[in-house]
């Protein structure tokens, strides 16, 4: 009898420590999960913000080209003026 209540005990504490087992792995996979979702939604925001960078670059890029195209056509105009190259003769 002294063996089988051994055998019964062993068998519980084998059955406790399992379910510690699996309430630990529950509670990591929780945390695992909660950090992967913070992650992904940082790396969400990184990507966003790059991309505003990007946006607001390009613009200043398309402004400053504006202003060269504007410069330019203003001194084009100035050299056709002291040529006496005008509209008419020049198509």
């Amino acid at each position: 009898m002294d063996s089988s209540i051994i055998s019964i005990a062993t068998l519980g504490f084998s059955i406790f420590c399992n379910a510690v087992l699996v309430f630990v792995w529950y509670v990591n996979s929780q945390r695992s999960s909660e950090r992967k979702s913070y992650a992904a939604e940082r790396q969400f925001k990184h990507l966003e913000n790059n991309q505003k960078q990007i946006s607001e670059s390009i613009d200043h890029v398309f402004q400053e080209l504006q202003e060269d195209f504007r410069v330019m056509g203003r001194d084009i105009l100035e050299i056709k003026i002291q040529m006496g190259i005008d509209k008419k003769n020049s198509e």
